[in-house]
């Protein structure tokens, strides 16, 4: 482990004052940030292998280019493309419904 990641284990994160902001993670707060973090990676692959099942990853990410041979995302990557399209969808769909009622009749 590198010698920067290992003084964050053992004294966390400090401000240039020396103010604690992050506190120092222990054995079991590390293990469970290690298996949030592997659930939410497998959940969006698993997430992306579904989009690519439907066919639907090509209008979810830019997969190929003119030159590539292979794909540009993984699973992962596309369906972070794919979560961040539908939230995205879903903010501009609400500004638009406010916009509309906003119209005279």
């Amino acid at each position: 482990m590198s010698p920067y990641l290992e003084s964050i284990f053992v004294k966390g994160i400090q401000d240039t004052d020396g103010i604690v902001i992050i506190p120092p993670l222990s054995n079991a707060r590390f293990l469970a940030l290690v298996l949030v973090m592997t659930m939410a990676y497998c959940l969006a692959t698993v997430a992306g292998h579904g989009l690519r099942k439907l066919n639907v990853n090509h209008y979810v990410a830019r997969l190929n280019e003119h030159c590539r041979q292979r794909p540009q995302h993984s699973d992962f990557g596309t369906a972070l493309c794919g979560h961040l399209w539908c939230c995205t969808m879903e903010d501009w769909t609400q500004l638009a419904d406010e916009l509309m009622q906003q119209k005279p009749p």
